[in-house]
């Protein structure tokens, strides 16, 4: 069996609050898909692409990392994952 690594680089950025990222927007706590069982301050919202051209909407919570991919994409990464995933490039 052979191993393999990721081709593509990322841009990536942990994020700790509103503000920190332009696409995080505040969570509408009166939303059924509402999940921050936290403080709403301590979470957002990014739109990510799943499945291709399917638009869903996906938590962010304090620490974690808002990757950028080379479609201009985002989505949200656990900080235990991205540890466990990426090494810083430069």
């Amino acid at each position: 069996m052979a191993l393999y690594r990721k081709k593509t680089l990322i841009e990536a950025v942990q994020w700790f609050k509103l503000g920190d990222h332009p696409n995080v927007v505040p969570v509408p706590s009166n939303h059924p898909a509402w999940n921050c069982p936290e403080q709403a301050a301590l979470c957002g919202w990014i739109k990510t692409l799943e499945g291709g051209s399917d638009t869903r909407w996906r938590t962010v919570r304090v620490g974690d990392w808002i990757a950028t991919g080379t479609r201009g994409e985002n989505w949200p990464i656990n900080p235990s994952i991205f540890a466990e995933t990426y090494e810083l490039a430069e």
